[in-house]
């Protein structure tokens, strides 16, 4: 089986590898190509293994952030190791010292996990949310070392592609030791996969239990008054910042002291957004530009800086969701007490996004109109915007608890 796997994804590689340049350019260079050696099991001097570590791999910065309660508990008791796909999330990994090594996860071919496994030792492999990558399982269960799926989920798009293939994913996910679900609906899709139930249990979501809120601001150093009323699109997808300039210029006739910030969810590209706001004659600056004081719109060309963004806002719409891209995740504006507005496509957290609207701390919308329409509800009427904030903030209180049971089954399997 792994035999196959290896020679399928070797016929896959090149033509990965033509797409992942064409279609991300430069972003490739930090994306995949910065520090290229790790992805093939090679490993620069200075990095000492020590065997016995915990080896947690996020796919991304959301995920690293999720686990990041469960690190700083684990950390000083064990060795911890840390494998991203993305530059972010190692960025924010090193950044705030979340483990003893960080490094980019081993192309996952077995003979390269391999390399990997030898060369560090670790006790067990704990995968976070989606990341059912065959090469590191199979290798990891080769190597006797323990796996856990924590905070696992499977949207409608994953669930339904892995049906295509039940007879393999269900080889895969039986290779694990303990499913950790962050909801019902995602337990009960991954033993319809196949897994066959004897270790898994619905843990709640990570993500509630790891929101860290800013630790104090000035609104007026980021170009904006204290009276300003501040619209922010987070994590913002290509095709939806047009919509909300145009949104947010209608509204402004009627709002004068409307202003807004853009934080889109890849930071290259900010100059292109930039050309958006120009073309509707809308004043800009970009984070890192000295001069923001005479500006309606900033565009965030910055990483990790989206907290801050969360909490001098009065009103957040939640990127991804108004074009086909599943969404990004409600709970972080949802725990600074903010109305919470997204689009349609929320796939990729419908358990998130339903219970925030079914208890009145977020708004979806389908379109421009309906947009703007909600917008400016929650500009006009103060005790709503304030009361909508307030119920958000609550439902996030209610669903946290989910890292001390994740926390549990960890210290059961490394035990």
């Amino acid at each position: 089986m792994i035999f196959l796997y290896n020679s399928i994804l070797f016929l896959f590689s090149i033509p990965i590898l033509v797409f992942i340049l064409f279609r991300y350019g430069k972003r490739s260079k930090t994306e995949f190509f910065y520090k290229l050696p790790e992805r093939f099991g090679i490993y620069k001097r200075g990095i000492y293994p020590e065997k016995g570590s915990l080896w947690f791999h996020c796919a991304s910065l959301g995920e690293v952030k999720a686990v990041e309660p469960l690190l700083r508990n684990l950390r000083g008791k064990h060795k911890v190791i840390i494998t991203t796909m993305t530059f972010a999330g190692r960025k924010y990994s090193e950044e705030n010292d979340l483990a003893d090594s960080i490094l980019y996860v081993p192309l996952d071919f077995s003979f390269i996990v391999q390399k990997y496994i030898s060369f560090f030792r670790p006790k067990c492999l704990i995968l976070i949310e989606t990341e059912l990558w065959p090469g590191l399982i199979f290798t990891a269960k080769k190597n006797n070392l323990k796996v856990a799926l924590i905070n696992a989920r499977l949207s409608d798009f994953s669930f339904n592609h892995y049906v295509l293939l039940r007879f393999f994913w269900q080889r895969v996910i039986n290779s694990i030791d303990f499913i950790a679900a962050r909801s019902r609906m995602d337990m009960e899709r991954l033993i319809n996969l196949g897994y066959s139930g004897r270790s898994i249990r619905e843990t709640g979501n990570l993500k509630y239990d790891s929101i860290s809120l800013s630790d104090g601001f000035s609104r007026e150093g980021f170009g904006f008054k204290e009276n300003d009323l501040i619209l922010l699109a987070a994590s913002s997808r290509n095709g939806e910042e047009g919509i909300i300039l145009s949104a947010w210029k209608e509204l402004k006739k009627k709002h004068n002291g409307l202003k807004m910030i853009i934080a889109p969810r890849h930071i290259e590209r900010s100059r292109e957004i930039s050309k958006l706001a120009k073309n509707l004659g809308i004043e800009y600056a970009f984070r890192t530009s000295k001069q923001k004081q005479c500006a309606d719109c900033l565009i965030v060309d910055t990483f990790g800086e989206l907290q801050r963004f969360y909490e001098m806002s009065d009103i957040v719409f939640v990127g991804g969701s108004l074009v086909n891209k599943g969404g990004q995740n409600p709970i972080e504006p949802a725990a600074h007490s903010k109305p919470v507005i997204f689009g349609p496509y929320m796939q990729n957290f419908l358990s998130e996004a339903a219970i925030l609207k079914e208890n009145g701390g977020s708004i979806q919308v389908r379109d421009k109109d309906e947009l703007t329409t909600e917008i400016d509800r929650l500009i006009s009427d103060a005790g709503y915007r304030k009361s909508t904030g307030v119920k958000a903030r609550e439902i996030v209180e209610k669903q946290k608890g989910a890292c001390n049971r994740t926390l549990e089954i960890i210290n059961s399997i490394i035990n």
